[in-house]
């Protein structure tokens, strides 16, 4: 969960001033919230779990799958946003070399 506060806090201290890409702050303070909120809802889960004598392999929350899946789809275009980032500014470069 601490990683998951460096990101909210790296994000917004740099939400205006990245350097590098201005999405990348974006990407990293709505990762980082996905993430905590997850994370608060797997300990409710498992204390409600706990309190009522329930196998650690309880049915999870059907919220949890869908903020997982969210959270996969989320990654898969930050991913896919970068690395067509970087293939665009490489043939830019390619271009302005010649």
């Amino acid at each position: 969960m601490v990683e998951l506060t460096v990101f909210v806090c790296t994000g917004s201290v740099y939400l205006y001033d990245c350097p590098y890409e201005r999405y990348i702050p974006i990407y990293l303070i709505i990762g980082g919230c996905l993430g905590i909120i997850k994370d608060v809802s797997n300990m409710l889960q498992r204390a409600r779990n706990m309190s009522e004598n329930r196998d650690e392999n309880a049915r999870t929350n059907p919220f949890d799958s869908m903020l997982l899946f969210f959270m996969m789809a989320w990654f898969i275009a930050g991913l896919s946003h970068n690395i067509s980032t970087t293939v665009r500014d490489t043939m830019l470069d390619a271009m302005v070399v010649r």
